[in-house]
């Protein structure tokens, strides 16, 4: 029997900065460092889903009927002509769910890089360490995207990375090239037994100031070297500015590891109506019928759609609240095994 359900939420976040610029007596050397706070905070109800923790694919406010933390975080920036460093440590379930495999002081840190310029007259970096990832149009801080919630395809892809990074970007700002050697898919420490590194890429390229395309990928393994399976991902978006008030991003991503393939497709369109207030509406499709990234015990596999309806109010310039309306179907006719419950 085919299940559909509702999922509201209400989400209230607020960000804190404070900041101090450093003038050295030397004319080459100018240095500023950040302090940041940010926190996110949210109301999850879902009528039809009794459990505390949501469905095991969804890794931000996916805690129900409870007011909690989806991620706070305090930030550490200092940044030079030719140096940078980032290093923020953070709480909240957002990190609980996405931090499952790492020990220690590594569950709570959010970022942690340094990076040089190589050359003085060129956008070409060199960074090291944990960063945010490469893939994807949504990203963990959630001021920064449409919705409230992540897309499937946000969720099920990696959010931060661990490895050396290689960068350039044109003096124009409309190319950027970026190569990766990374621990492995979404983890700080490598997987133990597996001692293979993987790899990234990404191209952005901006034609104009409406016009966004990106390209990322991941080569790698993610599990141990006895089991011989290699991974193969890749990212596709654009994001195009339609109008001075209306938006929309589109993307896809494609995955296969051995014979198994899994893919998604995602798009939003946001309306903004005044600097107070937008409605962003989307929609999705996830497939992974062999369950490679989303197992359920069912012989399909994983098959569903989702949309949503966000409606944003900024009354402040650091004060962001947000209502989403989610709804969810499993697309072949079987019911979801007891984890997954929308």
């Amino acid at each position: 029997m085919k299940q559909n359900k509702l999922s509201l939420f209400l989400f209230l976040f607020f960000t804190i900065e404070l900041s101090a610029q450093t003038n050295l007596k030397t004319d080459s050397i100018n240095t500023t460092f950040t302090l940041s706070g940010y926190s996110e905070l949210y109301f999850g109800y879902d009528g039809q889903f009794s459990a505390i923790k949501r469905p095991d694919f969804l890794y931000n406010f996916n805690r129900n009927k409870q007011f909690n933390t989806n991620l706070s975080y305090i930030k550490a920036r200092l940044e030079a002509k030719r140096f940078r460093s980032n290093l923020a440590l953070a709480s909240g379930t957002y990190m609980q769910s996405n931090y499952t495999a790492e020990k220690g002081i590594f569950k709570y840190v959010f970022e942690g890089n340094a990076g040089v310029k190589l050359f003085k007259d060129k956008e070409i970096w060199l960074d090291v360490g944990i960063m945010p990832s490469h893939i994807g149009f949504e990203s963990a801080i959630g001021k920064d995207n449409w919705n409230l919630t992540r897309s499937i395809l946000a969720e099920n892809s990696p959010y931060f990375e661990n490895g050396i990074k290689l960068s350039y970007s044109s003096l124009n700002g409309k190319l950027t090239l970026a190569g990766m050697i990374l621990q492995g898919w979404q983890r700080i420490r490598r997987l133990e037994g597996n001692s293979k590194p993987s790899f990234g890429a990404q191209v952005l390229f901006k034609p104009t100031s409406s016009i966004s395309f990106n390209y990322s990928n991941f080569l790698g393994t993610d599990t141990p070297d006895t089991t011989h399976r290699f991974r193969h991902f890749h990212n596709l978006y654009g994001i195009f500015s339609l109008s001075d008030k209306l938006g929309l991003i589109t993307g896809m991503d494609i995955g296969m590891e051995q014979s198994a393939i899994w893919y998604s497709l995602a798009s939003i369109f946001r309306y903004t109506f005044s600097e107070k207030w937008a409605i962003s509406l989307r929609g999705e499709l996830y497939r992974d019928k062999n369950g490679v990234i989303i197992r359920v015990a069912e012989p399909n596999g994983f098959h569903a759609r989702s949309f949503s309806l966000n409606v944003d109010f900024a009354p402040k310039s650091r004060i962001f609240c947000r209502v989403e309306g989610r709804w969810f179907t499993n697309v072949d006719l079987y019911t979801f095994s007891t984890s997954y419950s929308f």
